[in-house]
């Protein structure tokens, strides 16, 4: 005996199974790209910062660190050479799909000198010393020539000392205005209270300035300008 299914019934099912269908494929359409990292919020001058690069669906990058540099690739490093400022990363994340961009705000510390300036910088610096004594309106200055010591203590502190005089000094800046000397040149600084040392390159020799106002021995002034020996 033949089953006669119903019209009504033989539409829904073919309707049911249309929907599963539909339902099973797949969706060819390519989602756009979404920009995203994460940085330090500070960080010190010369010190290598590693971003995290969270984005999705983005196949090309372009970092614009906001010192008039660029990188590209999904997670370069970056140093800053200056400090006591506030720079703006922003990325640009892109795809056949288009592109997206984000940004953050990074602040630049005093940080370590690079490894070149610290490597370079040990050595005896011959040159001449200035002891400059005041007491009221009274102003005497003591002058010799000798030789200074320099050692590296740590990324960002140098050791000079001879005699008497032994100085520490920390807080590496980046080159600026020679302080001393020649003030068209430019250097690598290390600033300490109302100490100074710079270091300066020129040609193949290296100088080395000092000022000391006051802080390694109360009422006396010191400089050192110095050449560094073979």
């Amino acid at each position: 005996m033949k089953q006669i299914f119903p019209m009504k019934q033989i539409n829904y099912s073919l309707l049911l199974l249309a929907l599963l269908a539909g339902s099973c494929k797949k969706d060819t359409t390519a989602a756009k790209p979404v920009a995203r990292f994460s940085a330090p919020a500070s960080i010190g001058a010369n010190v290598s910062l590693q971003v995290t690069n969270q984005s999705t669906d983005a196949t090309d990058f372009l970092w614009t660190w906001g010192d008039g540099t660029t990188s590209t690739g999904a997670t370069p490093s970056h140093a800053f050479d200056t400090y006591s400022k506030k720079v703006r990363i922003r990325l640009a994340a892109s795809s056949a799909e288009g592109t997206d961009t984000t940004s953050q705000v990074v602040e630049i510390t005093a940080g370590g000198a690079p490894a070149s300036v610290m490597s370079s910088a040990v050595g005896n610096y011959r040159g001449r010393l200035y002891r400059m004594n005041y007491s009221g309106n009274n102003f005497t200055t003591v002058v010799r020539d000798t030789t200074m010591p320099l050692t590296v203590v740590s990324p960002s502190r140098l050791h000079l000392f001879n005699g008497d005089f032994d100085y520490q000094l920390g807080s590496y800046t980046s080159p600026r205005a020679w302080m001393g000397h020649a003030p068209e040149r430019k250097n690598a600084s290390f600033f300490s209270l109302r100490n100074a040392l710079q270091l300066e390159t020129s040609g193949d020799s290296i100088y080395c300035y000092v000022y000391s106002g006051g802080v390694v021995q109360a009422g006396t002034i010191w400089k050192f300008y110095g050449k560094k020996q073979p």
